[in-house]
């Protein structure tokens, strides 16, 4: 952790012409971080403060950024710090991004209920087999027989290796099952 001192000595770097100087600081003022790094103008600014801060207000607000970068490194965080925001991952899903649904489908395994599960499933149909792994995994996470019909369905699929995912994520599921 930094000192008081050394806080306030980057804390100006904040305010730096450069962004590159800006997210530097970011970076190294870590959860102290201000909250207007998340509106900074610059894209490598916001996507800094997404990967390094512990706010979930400010989460919530870069998982909407204009930037799909910022989007995913703020799913990428969420699903990183546990954190549950279903009601914003959930739209995510349908992202014109590739990394940023695949981002989502991941953080949603903190999650749980059936519109979370739901989502999840109808996730197991991108055309994205990356994004259909990470819906296979968060489903695992999550359970239930909904989720495990779901895996079963889908572990026909014929991409070896996705296959290969799914079934891994069914076995998980089953073997909670088993300890519960």
């Amino acid at each position: 952790a930094l000192s008081s001192d050394a806080l306030l000595s980057v804390m100006p770097l904040l305010s730096d012409a450069d962004s590159l100087v800006r997210a530097s600081a970011v970076y190294v003022l870590d959860a102290a971080v201000p909250d207007s790094a998340a509106v900074d103008a610059d894209a490598r600014v916001r996507r800094a403060a997404a990967e390094v801060t512990d706010s979930a207000s400010i989460l919530r607000q870069l998982l909407t950024d204009a930037d799909s970068s910022v989007r995913t490194a703020a799913a990428d965080a969420a699903g990183r710090r546990g954190m549950r925001m279903d009601e914003v991952l959930i739209p995510l899903l349908k992202d014109e991004m590739p990394g940023v649904r695949r981002a989502a489908a991941a953080a949603l395994s903190n999650a749980e209920g059936d519109s979370v599960i739901s989502a999840l499933v109808d996730a197991l149909s991108d055309p994205k087999p990356g994004i259909r792994a990470a819906a296979a995994n968060s489903l695992g996470k999550i359970g239930g027989p909904k989720a495990k019909e779901a895996l079963i369905s889908a572990s026909q699929v014929k991409n070896p290796i996705l296959a290969g995912i799914i079934k891994n994520a069914l076995s998980e599921l089953e073997k909670r099952e088993k300890e519960n």
